[in-house]
């Protein structure tokens, strides 16, 4: 896979996300490799590592349900700096919170791919400017 084709499999699983949340049936499990591992920020009450292609389709099947109102998820790419089958996609997202209120945070993920899948991501984001501002919709 080119750099380029990784960034743009990114940006498709992140429209991907956004239409499931809309409603429309897609199935994440193809974005990931089986044994995937994503690893979310110390700071998150969800912290840790998730491994396998399972737990990490719950991840946005779960908790990042819980957050955003049905396709309201807007990305803003900002930087992708690539090296082999590893990228660092730095991005700005938006949304409406669960409970109507506007959401917007920076991110950068550090994704590493196998034959085209993600097999890792590393994510940075303020973690305490999301958990302040919205509680999961019940």
């Amino acid at each position: 896979m080119t750099t380029s084709s990784n960034a743009a499999t990114i940006k498709r699983f992140y429209e991907a996300v956004n239409a499931k949340k809309a409603g429309q049936d897609i199935d994440l499990a193809a974005f990931f490799t089986e044994d995937v591992v994503w690893h979310l920020p110390r700071s998150s009450p969800i912290h840790g590592s998730l491994v396998g292609r399972r737990a990490v389709v719950d991840l946005f099947d779960g908790p990042v349900d819980d957050y955003y109102q049905a396709g309201s998820l807007q990305f803003d790419y900002r930087t992708e700096i690539c090296q082999g089958d590893n990228l660092a996609m730095q991005f700005t997202m938006s949304a409406v919170t669960a409970a109507g209120d506007p959401y917007e945070n920076d991110y950068c993920i550090i994704f590493r791919f196998r034959n085209g899948q993600i097999a890792e991501a590393r994510e940075f984001f303020d973690t305490a400017a999301l958990f302040s501002m919205f509680q999961p919709a019940s």
